[in-house]
């Protein structure tokens, strides 16, 4: 049955999301550089995510789950778990440490 049937029918219909849903989420000590940490994700999983400095939250991360079907957004949700979990996994020994770090951006510490 269709959504339009279902209207004709007089059913209860719930109207497909066009919308988006963002959370952020607290990064631990060792991964706490956001811009650092979504340029990995990016290059060695193949996940976007907006670091939460960008968004006035610096040692964050902003994740979108947009209007995505269910199966992409599994295979994304998939993929950001992993990318996490390895960099979490061995990030202090991947990641340099804070004082040496620079700005992706300006170049500058």
């Amino acid at each position: 049955t269709t959504t339009e049937e279902k209207k004709e029918e007089g059913g209860n219909v719930v109207s497909p999301g066009t919308g988006a849903i963002y959370f952020l989420a607290s990064l631990p000590e060792a991964l706490a550089d956001d811009d650092l940490l979504a340029k990995r994700l990016v290059d060695d999983f193949d996940v976007a995510l907006i670091p939460g400095a960008s968004c006035g939250a610096p040692g964050t991360i902003r994740v979108c789950y947009s209007n995505l079907p269910l199966d992409p957004c599994r295979e994304a949700a998939d993929r950001l778990f992993k990318g996490l979990t390895a960099l979490a996994n061995d990030g202090a020994a991947r990641l340099p440490p804070p004082s040496s770090r620079t700005n992706t951006t300006t170049g500058a510490p």
